[in-house]
């Protein structure tokens, strides 16, 4: 398994010292009433749902090399630019078909999605962590879960490991961060369900109940290979990142917005949509 550069101390001193500093920086803007709990939050998600230990060490490492609130505000705001605003932008789109058997052809900043039954054999689209050059995205992305872009560079993006078939509309809940499947240590190719709350009301008759395990299989390892855990564990620490820290909602906000607005306004108000659209340009560029 290819490993990344991030830093390989997890002692728990290291780790409970960055818990601290967050909850220093949460207190400090509860008793602010201008300020927002939104990333004091979502620094001490990244710390509860890296993926790896090598990934919780960097978190915990970069917390603390910051010397003042300010410098926690500028982390929160560089995560969420650079690893999770890319992957909910890009992730909840349906893949189109493509004229050619090849992902390559089609929309190449399409980034942890999953395919349909329907698309399946001209879009083996799960998760595609793409061709780019290393962005500050890709440098993100590998010293939290050691994914490492050189993996699904070229052609490689096509790979079985890659690939996961879902109906389109746990399709569509995979990428914007609703569902995930959260990998059973000990356990390979299990995987317990997570999913939102809200889906209970929602979509209850559509998806299976959050907590039950799932378990892939195939008739042959060698030619077809099951989903790397790695790919699936990375899905389900930016999805409970956003849903437990209240990011979720913001950048779905922010999507919508991009999605919709045509034009940038006149006045400047557009300024903020304007730096996560270019931050998503630069992620996969």
């Amino acid at each position: 398994m290819p490993q990344t550069e991030s830093p390989a101390d997890t002692s728990p001193d290291l780790i409970n010292s960055a818990h601290d500093k967050v909850a220093t920086y949460l207190e400090a803007m509860r008793s602010n009433p201008q300020e927002t709990e939104l990333y004091p939050k979502l620094l001490d998600a990244m710390l509860r749902f890296a993926p790896c230990e090598s990934g919780k060490a960097y978190v915990a490492q970069s917390i603390l090399s910051c010397s003042s609130h300010g410098d926690l505000h500028d982390l929160a705001r560089r995560w969420i630019d650079n690893l999770l605003f890319p992957i909910r932008a890009q992730g909840g789109r349906t893949p189109a078909p493509s004229t050619t058997s090849s992902t390559l052809d089609q929309d190449p900043s399409t980034l942890l999605s999953s395919t349909t039954p329907e698309l399946a054999k001209k879009d083996r689209g799960h998760m595609k962590l793409l061709r780019s050059q290393k962005s500050q995205f890709w440098q993100t992305v590998e010293m939290f879960s050691q994914v490492r872009q050189e993996e699904l560079d070229g052609y490689d993006i096509n790979r079985l490991e890659n690939v996961l078939t879902l109906n389109i509309t746990a399709h569509h809940l995979f990428g914007a961060l609703y569902i995930w499947l959260k990998p059973i240590p000990d356990r390979p190719n299990c995987y317990e369900i997570g999913r939102v709350p809200k889906l209970d009301r929602l979509v209850p008759e559509l998806l299976l109940p959050a907590g039950t395990v799932i378990e892939l299989t195939t008739p042959d390892e060698a030619n077809l290979p099951l989903p790397d855990p790695r790919y699936l564990a990375l899905h389900a620490a930016c999805a409970q990142i956003a849903n437990v820290s209240g990011v979720a909602e913001y950048l779905k906000e922010l999507v919508e917005e991009l999605e919709d607005r045509a034009v940038l306004s006149e006045d400047g108000s557009s300024f903020r949509l304007l730096d996560h659209a270019l931050s998503l340009v630069n992620a996969f560029s």
